[in-house]
């Protein structure tokens, strides 16, 4: 019973179930209980949103091992359009926590699904409580539908204190745009908005992910400056119309207007793409990010060395193209310098074990890594990875 209270949620729920059938009872007359149990624990990136779920998958997540806040909505709804990037982000933010499942229902698609829990109009928010599975048993859900509306109420049933989280957008002003436009350092997004704006409040919660991602990269500013209150700004910068995005690379103080979707994951797509970050929108790196081509040559040479000497020729090699690099592709290269003296020092067997044990912290510490940390971690195991391709 100790190693059953062990499991998360869902997999008790599966294990009390399975017990009570013969089938189970007589494989674990030939397994071991630890090994029973082992098979039944999820992998631990085991998700608990779900952004499309179908009728079938609902009536698995509703077996009462979580609380459940379930969204019901329609493609062409308005007011789903409006609530969609609140939503997304809750999920996001708690797809990791196993007291709740964050679920949304095409209620167009799957009409009886949804008319099983009285949905009448669009979008429905339902709260299924833990131990309760019939659509009887939901409740309506009655919060402000912003993502920390919506938070505060999943944490006061969860009976957790809740603490609205602030905005890492910088705020700008007429007096200090000018100091931010100056600073060429790094790049500089600013959004010009307006808070009765109804296509700024959709951005809003997509802008604040943004800002968040960048948070803890140098090289990026993310800053809105309210063309309500500050008008000035408006006419030196030609705004006609709200939300307007204006993009300032490095090195310059000449605007490009943003004129891409307005959606999370294609403002990061265009902010690496200018700025040369690699952030991905799901909180870590992109594929490949912190490998450098350059060293390619030396990498395979390396990898396929014979003994020492051969190696210190590779790395010798390697240090000389890294003097070439610019800045952040040095700053990488750095690494594979690293690398290169650690398995020369260890043997060549430390690529396949660094390699190794990086992906398991990855792993094991996903919840409680802070995000510089994961990046840099995320970009080793790739650099690591680009060594062992070579063995």
């Amino acid at each position: 019973s100790l190693l059953l209270a062990s499991l998360p949620p869902r997999s008790r729920t599966i294990v009390a179930a399975a017990a009570m059938t013969p089938r189970f009872a007589s494989l674990a007359l030939g397994v071991p209980l630890l090994l029973l149990l082992a098979l039944l624990q999820p992998a631990p990136s085991a998700a608990y949103f779900y952004p499309e779920a179908d009728p079938k998958q609902l009536q698995s997540i509703l077996d009462g091992s979580t609380h459940v806040l379930l969204e019901f909505y329609a493609p062409w709804c308005g007011h789903c359009k409006k609530l969609a990037p609140h939503y997304q982000a809750l999920g996001e933010e708690l797809e990791d926590d196993e007291e709740v499942s964050i679920v949304m229902v095409d209620a167009d698609k799957y009409k009886q699904a949804s008319q099983k829990f009285g949905v009448s109009g669009f979008p429905t928010l339902k709260w299924m409580p833990k131990g309760k599975m019939l659509p009887g048993d939901a409740e309506t859900v009655e919060a402000e539908r912003t993502k920390d509306g919506l938070k505060e109420f999943i944490f006061k049933r969860l009976g957790r204190k809740f603490r609205k989280a602030e905005s890492l957008v910088k705020k700008v002003t007429d007096a200090s745009i000018k100091s931010v436009i100056a600073d060429t350092s790094k790049a500089r997004m600013i959004e010009f908005y307006a808070p009765w704006c109804g296509h700024c409040k959709a951005l809003a919660p997509k802008y604040d992910k943004v800002a968040e991602l960048y948070h803890d990269e140098p090289s990026v500013y993310i800053g809105a400056l309210d063309g309500d209150a500050y008008k000035e700004s408006l006419t030196d910068f030609g705004i006609k119309g709200f939300p307007m995005l204006k993009f300032f690379p490095a090195g310059s103080t000449e605007p490009v207007d943003y004129d891409g979707a307005r959606e999370v994951d294609d403002i990061v797509e265009y902010i690496n793409s200018q700025a040369g970050t690699d952030v991905s929108p799901k909180g870590g790196v992109v594929d490949g990010a912190g490998v450098v081509e350059e060293l390619s040559d030396a990498v395979e040479k390396f990898a396929k060395a014979e003994d020492d000497a051969a190696r210190k020729a590779a790395r010798a090699e390697a240090a000389a193209v890294l003097e070439k690099l610019e800045a952040k592709d040095k700053k990488n290269g750095e690494y594979y310098i690293k690398v290169m003296d650690k398995s020369i020092e260890k043997g060549i067997d430390y690529l396949a074990n660094e390699h190794a044990r990086l992906e398991k912290v990855l792993v094991e510490k996903k919840g409680s890594l802070k995000l510089p940390q994961r990046r840099s971690f995320e970009r080793r195991v790739n650099v690591l990875g680009a060594f062992k391709d070579e063995l």
